[in-house]
């Protein structure tokens, strides 16, 4: 993606990564506390200087908190989820507080964060976790998921050679429900 500014072109990846870049300055090992769907309160853990995945971007707030407005229809109590680049678990733990049967998936080096806000929100029924690498799918690499209702990836494009390997993995998914 290129974005044409006065001062000529800029690759919006180098932007993103400059981002993130800051925004692992700015903190590190934090908790914070969200409130979602009016009045569940959600505690995550983060460590932004550990990955991408390891603190919560904007969009999962933005998401949540449209999540009523842009789904009017659907009640997530029930659904089968798959969350792909789950990160900390926000989006996930949240759906799951709603009934949902999740699943989040990450990278090796994010699911230790993620089963702590996991085990700290999510006593009674806590979503599964699956390891998943964008960059390792295969046809077999998805056989112990079981089937489910909806792919949900908040904010998962950060790297523009993470592109295709993003919609291979979605595909698959797809191909896997």
């Amino acid at each position: 993606v290129v974005s044409t500014q006065s001062t000529g072109k800029i690759k919006m990846n180098e932007l993103l990564k400059q981002l993130h870049q800051e925004r692992l300055i700015r903190s590190n090992g934090t908790k914070r506390r969200y409130t979602v769907f009016g009045d569940r309160e959600v505690i995550i853990n983060e460590n932004p200087g550990e990955s991408v995945g390891s603190y919560v971007w904007d969009c999962s707030c933005f998401f949540l908190n449209s999540i009523e407005s842009l789904f009017p229809s659907i009640s997530w109590k029930g659904q089968n989820i798959i969350e792909i680049g789950s990160g900390v678990g926000l989006v996930g733990i949240s759906l799951n507080l709603l009934g949902a049967n999740v699943t989040l998936t990450e990278r090796s080096v994010v699911i230790p964060l993620l089963q702590r806000n996991i085990e700290q929100n999510c006593k009674d029924s806590p979503p599964k976790v699956f390891e998943l690498d964008w960059l390792k799918v295969d046809s077999t690499s998805l056989d112990d998921l079981e089937s489910f209702d909806f792919i949900v990836g908040i904010e998962l494009v950060y790297d523009e050679k993470l592109f295709l390997p993003i919609v291979s993995t979605i595909t698959a998914l797809y191909e896997h429900c």
